[in-house]
């Protein structure tokens, strides 16, 4: 079974044929992942537990359809197109302890909707991280 996998592809072209039933890590450096590309990457890579996609170009619709991945612990992404409606759909996903925004366009709104998601761990990683106190 596959459990973890980096893709550093420039373009993988038809991600309809990505079928990695056991893939649990994806990671993606290079740019083409939009909307119907994330869809297609969920669709055939069901027991994601990390997203790496820095480069991506999906919008909210995209990031609504994680919500398929009742495992995702940890989503690093960079998107121009994602707003502040899609900072709600971050706090449905049930197993997200980890995120990392890379050039996302939210405002305090959206920042006000990810505070309230007391299962983020706050921090970069390493020794700083820590987990937010009960309030």
């Amino acid at each position: 079974v596959v459990q973890d996998i980096k893709l550093w592809l420039e373009h993988l072209g038809d991600w309809s044929k990505l079928r990695l039933p056991g893939l649990m890590h994806f990671r993606f450096r290079g740019t083409g992942i939009d909307d119907r590309a994330l869809a297609e990457i969920i669709r055939g890579c069901p027991k994601l537990r990390i997203i790496n996609a820095p480069r991506a170009d999906f919008t909210d619709v995209g990031l609504a359809e994680l919500k398929q991945l009742p495992d995702l612990a940890q989503l690093r992404f960079g998107s121009p197109r994602v707003t502040d409606a899609g900072m709600k759909t971050l706090a449905e996903l049930p197993a997200l302890r980890r995120l990392h925004l890379i050039d996302v366009p939210i405002t305090d709104a959206g920042l006000a909707e990810l505070a309230k998601i007391e299962r983020l761990e706050v921090g970069g990683g390493g020794p700083f991280a820590a987990r937010r106190s009960k309030r």
